[in-house]
């Protein structure tokens, strides 16, 4: 342990020292905890960060010569219990279809312990999906923008694998909307 000794302030009136005894072992302890805490989180911000980006609201400059902005497109993916919808402009839309009705099926498994575990199988069609974008980015190449919409009923793991379709296709602008279909 750590210990602090005072001289005595002299006198010999029956004073007793000032011996104080600092308790190092707790310090440390909560000095350890709060600096594995902090590379936890520091690294679990570098794997999984999701850029976000905000609208500008401020008006364009007028002594600022224009160039003339890149040909880009609306784009939305709407996910819900039939399948995909890919809208553009607001407009056009291009509905890509489950391989099977319902989309996603809740199938239950026994495993070697006798446990019954609820599996969910997946009928979507990400290679239909991932197809039609690549139709659009190719049209649209400067286009880097999309927002994904997801239903009430579609499980957390739908969404995960249709921003990966995004990504992979080359739309790595993601925003995820909470707009009712």
């Amino acid at each position: 342990m750590g210990g602090v000794s005072i001289p005595d302030s002299g006198g010999g009136r029956g004073k007793k020292s000032l011996d104080a005894e600092l308790q190092l072992v707790p310090f440390i302890d909560l000095l350890c905890t709060l600096i594995s805490f902090l590379l936890m989180t520091a690294v679990w911000n570098q794997i999984s960060r999701l850029e976000l980006k905000q609208g500008n609201a401020a008006p364009p400059d007028p002594t600022e010569v224009s160039t003339p902005p890149p040909q880009t497109i609306d784009l939305r993916v709407e996910v819900h219990e039939k399948g995909f919808t890919i809208v553009e402009n607001n407009k056009i839309e291009t509905p890509v279809a489950c391989t099977g009705l319902p989309c996603t099926v809740v199938k239950k498994q026994t495993d070697k312990d006798g446990k019954e575990k609820e599996l969910l199988e997946s009928t979507y069609d990400y290679k239909g999906l991932e197809e039609r974008l690549k139709e659009k980015k190719a049209a649209y190449p400067d286009n880097k923008n999309i927002v994904v919409v997801i239903a009430d009923g579609v499980p957390y793991h739908e969404m995960i694998k249709t921003m990966d379709t995004c990504l992979g296709v080359g739309l790595d602008g993601i925003s995820v909307s909470g707009t009712p279909l």
